[in-house]
């Protein structure tokens, strides 16, 4: 537990270092190790990406991989396509309960063999690796981006490459292009027209490659700006031609009140005085994970907001929609749901002038974005705050912190 006494420092010009992109660092990491060679450099610290790191790069037969459901999914469909790999994949209690099945059929459908040892469709699983044949192969793309990231990834292992069929609507669009920009840097020809995603059959091509830091931790930085009038950050190493498709954020917060400016090695971002909206409607379909973030500035602001596209966020490590209902209550600011994916989010209280516990439901999204309301003088107590670890080690670096 820690007590959060707001920030530790005016952030007035202030240069802050983001992490590596987790979400390009697992990428990369694959790709890397199907090519068998290359720099990789900035690659995220996150307790996510080093699993999965130490997990290709050593003989384990049994891997955890804690609440991590990329980390899983990309496992799963890299160790299916690894020859004579013998693996039990397990995960914590909330992961062995998130969805597997249309990644495990996906892979099934390419000749892979994968048990479940519990439940089908869930983990455990044991994995038992072979080379992998070419087929057609029709997944659903409603429930998650991750599971055609997953088979986008080990394509370069397929016997002549790989064909997807994408059904549904497709949620978190940006990461699978992400993935399709991702190997065709490494040397793989791509095509996806329409709801067809075609990878040929070639020889991976090892390179050095620099990963861009995190958009999705900058939204944390553009939270703090917001609520910070005078407040400015210089974050080197984002971009506004990127691979992360949470650059929506400079759009979104530019309604908020934080103006970006794009120079050469990153980003300047600034408060401004704007007219407070009373209003705000986004669409989260494509970035889910910035969701949080928003409901939180939002509601500390007093604006009134409407989300659609969380469908994904029931889903994450945690009931997303119901820990930030319960979580929101507690200073005052309500989140109503008004249908599958769609809340609204209005401050209906005064901001509490007692101490508020925060539980965090080991969701390092819920830590990070609540913990934002000590800005404006909410005095929280942080339960589990090593949470935070699966994305940003030193995320709370930046707090007047004590031990609670």
């Amino acid at each position: 537990m820690i007590s959060l006494k707001g920030l530790k420092s005016e952030l007035k010009g202030v240069t802050i270092m983001l992490p590596g992109s987790k979400s390009i660092s697992n990428r990369a990491a694959i790709l890397n190790k199907i090519a068998g060679g290359g720099l990789l450099s900035n690659l995220s610290d996150a307790e996510d990406t080093q699993l999965l790191v130490s997990a290709i790069n050593q003989n384990k037969t049994s891997i955890n991989c804690g609440h991590g459901g990329t980390t899983a999914r990309f496992l799963m469909a890299f160790f299916a396509a690894t020859e004579n790999a013998n693996i039990i994949l397990y995960g914590s209690d909330r992961l062995n309960q998130r969805p597997m099945a249309q990644l495990i059929d996906a892979l099934r459908g390419l000749g892979a063999e994968i048990i479940c040892l519990e439940k089908d469709g869930f983990l455990p699983v044991r994995i038992l690796g072979k080379r992998l044949n070419s087929n057609r192969i029709e997944i659903n793309t409603e429930v998650s981006s991750q599971f055609v990231s997953s088979l986008l990834l080990i394509s370069p292992l397929i016997e002549s490459g790989l064909e997807l069929a994408l059904t549904g609507q497709t949620v978190s669009k940006p990461y699978i292009l992400m993935t399709l920009k991702m190997v065709e840097k490494w040397g793989f020809k791509v095509s996806y027209d329409k709801n067809i995603i075609k990878v040929k059959k070639s020889n991976p091509n090892p390179i050095d490659f620099k990963i861009e830091s995190d958009w999705s931790a900058a939204a944390f930085i553009y939270g703090m700006v917001s609520l910070t009038p005078g407040s400015s950050v210089i974050m080197p190493n984002l971009f506004q031609n990127s691979y992360q498709g949470d650059t929506k954020l400079v759009e979104i917060f530019k309604c908020i009140g934080v103006e970006t400016t794009f120079l050469e090695s990153g980003i300047s971002i600034k408060h401004i005085t704007v007219k407070p909206p009373t209003n705000l409607k986004f669409d989260f379909t494509e970035t889910p994970d910035l969701a949080q973030v928003v409901m939180v500035v939002c509601g500390l602001l007093n604006i009134r907001l409407e989300l659609i596209g969380l469908q994904t966020l029931y889903i994450k490590e945690t009931n997303r929609v119901l820990a930030m209902q319960n979580e929101l209550s507690k200073i005052g600011i309500e989140l109503n749901e008004v249908g599958i994916g769609e809340v609204t989010v209005s401050r209906m209280k005064p901001l509490p002038l007692n101490k508020i516990q925060i539980n965090t439901y080991n969701d390092h999204r819920m830590a990070m974005s609540l913990s934002l309301a000590s800005i404006k003088g909410v005095a929280l107590e942080i339960e589990n705050p090593d949470v935070v670890k699966k994305s940003w080690s030193n995320f709370w670096d930046l707090f007047d912190v004590v031990n609670a």
